[in-house]
């Protein structure tokens, strides 16, 4: 629903392991713009629903990134999970997927991964067709 309005819709494809899913739905929404690949010091910012609060953003920076993966600062919590990263321009980095810990399981190192796996895990497609086209080219 959006407002007060509710909108027919059903999920397309699912990836459980990586917390990613396509729904389809009758609401006309624009779509947010694919990023370039990130670099490091990008501004970089987590949205999701953690601790139940929808809508929630948190804020970091692009520690660097490859093909597979973006670990940033921005910090995240379970119901970031699946949600986007955001770079400075509106563009999706990538999908949140996880935090990392410290070797004993407890402290948290305060480094968040996201993945570029929409395209990967949910629709047959390429890295080139995510948007992560060389950004120096």
């Amino acid at each position: 629903s959006i407002g007060d309005k509710t909108f027919e819709s059903h999920v397309y494809s699912w990836d459980p392991e990586n917390d990613l899913a396509i729904v389809l739905t009758s609401a006309e929404l624009a779509p947010l713009p694919l990023s370039t690949q990130p670099q490091p010091g990008w501004w970089a910012m987590s949205v999701g629903s953690p601790f139940g609060y929808a809508g929630s953003v948190s804020i970091g920076n692009v520690m660097n990134s490859d093909s597979v993966e973006v670990i940033a600062t921005a910090p995240m919590n379970s119901g970031n999970s699946g949600g986007p990263l955001i770079n400075a321009a509106g563009e999706v980095m990538g999908s949140t997927t996880y935090v990392t810990v410290s070797e004993d399981g407890i402290e948290p190192w305060n480094v968040s991964m996201a993945l570029p796996a929409l395209c990967s895990r949910l629709v047959d497609c390429t890295a080139e067709q995510m948007g992560w086209q060389n950004s120096e080219s």
